[in-house]
């Protein structure tokens, strides 16, 4: 189950951001907070998505930032970031965010265990949508049971 690696304590809401890269900063500020992830990590992700576009949108509203960066992960994890007003990843209207789910693991097996749990979630529609115009962190929690 995703509440095995989304916890509480790393889901939180701002009103929006100034660009997508003070997005994926605050998506991964919990797990930078709660020691699961150096700073290179968030770092990582940014360099990632300016080297290889804007990927990490998986579907409309939300993204995935992620990184092969295992040496700044201490700990698997996952954040769950939720705007009020999406901003555009690369400043691509077409590829706005409004939640950004950040993604942390230390190795390939860990990440597709992760990704797996995740995917059985964001391929319901109906928690999908939850998730995307979620608006507490109970509603969150509700979701990924």
């Amino acid at each position: 189950m995703l509440n095995e690696f989304l916890k509480e304590v790393n889901i939180h809401f701002a009103k929006g951001c100034a660009s997508w890269e003070e997005a994926i900063y605050l998506s991964g500020k919990p797990l930078l907070d709660g020691g699961y992830i150096e700073s290179g990590y968030i770092e990582a992700c940014i360099e990632s998505v300016k080297k290889h576009g804007p990927y990490i949108v998986l579907a409309p509203l939300l993204a995935m930032p992620h990184a092969r960066a295992p040496e700044y992960v201490n700990h698997i994890g996952i954040s769950y970031l939720g705007l009020e007003k999406p901003v555009n990843i690369l400043d691509d209207s077409e590829r706005a965010a409004k939640v950004l789910i950040m993604l942390a693991t230390k190795d390939n097996s860990s990440h597709l265990e992760v990704l797996a749990c995740l995917g059985a979630t964001l391929s319901d529609e109906e928690k999908l949508d939850g998730l995307i115009n979620a608006t507490s962190t109970e509603e969150v929690l509700a979701i990924i049971g």
